[in-house]
């Protein structure tokens, strides 16, 4: 039974996992939309700031026809000068960030691929827990029903006794005694204690955890039908 209960309960974590995948995902993804909507107003800005810059720069050139004097042509020509490097640099800075934005928007379409994909799995993985679900549900009530009907016949102080280690031990009572060691807890178990399980006289637990201990003969073993 502790077996079943330890598959649902590995389901019920795969399927919260999933789920908690899905919902981290789908933060990042709104994340990455925003950084998107960022990178893009900033494009549209640096733009209008470089459109603004090359009007100014064509005006300069428009005037450098009107100058009567050579000093302000020269003043006129260090204008477009300074105008064009002006523009070269918002130019570098526009680049960047039409890079940083088709980073981000391949991200985002990568982020959405896998969001669309792990949807389908929680999908695909909640159809099959829920049948698992009732088929370790079926069985666990079978064995519940024949756990009552063994214990039923079984005298009250040790019906108490095992439902109490059965409770403290995440629902394991009994532990397999092999090679002198205890399958449960892996401790050892001192030769007295071992000798007296073999002969099967009487019920021994075992010194660490606990649990009440049986041991499988090599005849038993041997033959598992028996």
């Amino acid at each position: 039974m502790a077996d079943h209960r330890r598959s649902q309960n590995q389901l019920d974590a795969q399927l919260k996992d999933l789920r908690a995948g899905v919902q981290l995902l789908s933060v990042d993804l709104l994340r990455r939309e925003e950084e998107l909507d960022e990178t893009r107003q900033l494009k549209e800005e640096h733009e209008a700031a470089l459109k603004a810059q090359q009007e100014s720069i064509g005006r300069s050139k428009n005037k450098m026809s009107g100058a009567r004097k050579n000093q302000e042509w020269m003043a006129i020509q260090k204008e477009i000068e300074q105008g064009n490097k002006a523009a070269s640099v918002k130019e570098d800075e526009l680049l960047k960030i039409i890079e940083v934005e088709e980073a981000t928007r391949a991200a985002l379409q990568e982020r959405r691929r896998r969001l669309t994909e792990l949807r389908a799995q929680v999908v695909a993985f909640e159809a099959n827990h829920q049948e698992r679900t009732a088929e370790l549900k079926g069985r666990l009530d079978e064995m519940e029903e024949q756990r009552k009907e063994l214990l039923a016949g079984l005298p009250q102080k040790l019906v108490r006794q095992y439902e109490r280690i059965r409770e403290a031990r995440d629902g394991t009572a009994l532990a397999e005694v092999k090679d002198e060691l205890c399958l449960a807890c892996h401790m050892a178990i001192q030769p007295q204690l071992y000798n007296q399980l073999q002969r099967g006289d009487q019920l021994v637990s075992c010194p660490s955890c606990n649990r009440i201990l049986y041991f499988v003969g090599h005849d038993a073993a041997a033959n598992p039908a028996a």
